[in-house]
């Protein structure tokens, strides 16, 4: 990242390695400029970071309808990805919009190769 600062891919591969060991802020600055950076032809690493961005944002009520919109883009580039729609879920949940919380648990469930954790965790969700 160091010697190509225009590669956006790194950033958003900083980012995550930051976010998941120390540093969320410094993650979302990196994560806000790789979706900035990437280009027409890059939609889908776009939406794999604006991924990312939903998922730590979901994590604060503040930041839980950005992270819900960010979610939608990703969901609409990418398609049904667990970890989009537990993150998208998550941020309904945070916004008290029951029905996006709803939907999205009901989206997990029908995915294959889910861990009997998050099966369960997405059928409370639906109930």
């Amino acid at each position: 990242a160091r010697f190509a600062p225009q590669f956006a891919w790194c950033s958003a591969v900083a980012a995550e390695a930051l976010w998941r060991t120390s540093d969320a802020v410094q993650a979302e600055r990196l994560l806000r400029s790789a979706i900035r950076q990437y280009g027409p032809a890059q939609e889908p690493l776009r939406a794999d970071a604006k991924g990312l961005l939903a998922e730590l944002l979901s994590a604060h009520k503040e930041t839980a309808a950005e992270a819900a919109g960010l979610a939608r883009d990703a969901l609409s580039v990418r398609g049904d990805r667990v970890t989009l729609l537990v993150a998208l879920g998550r941020a309904c949940e945070a916004t008290g919009d029951v029905l996006c919380a709803r939907d999205a648990a009901g989206r997990i469930l029908k995915l294959p190769h889910l861990s009997d954790a998050l099966r369960g965790q997405a059928e409370e969700r639906v109930r």
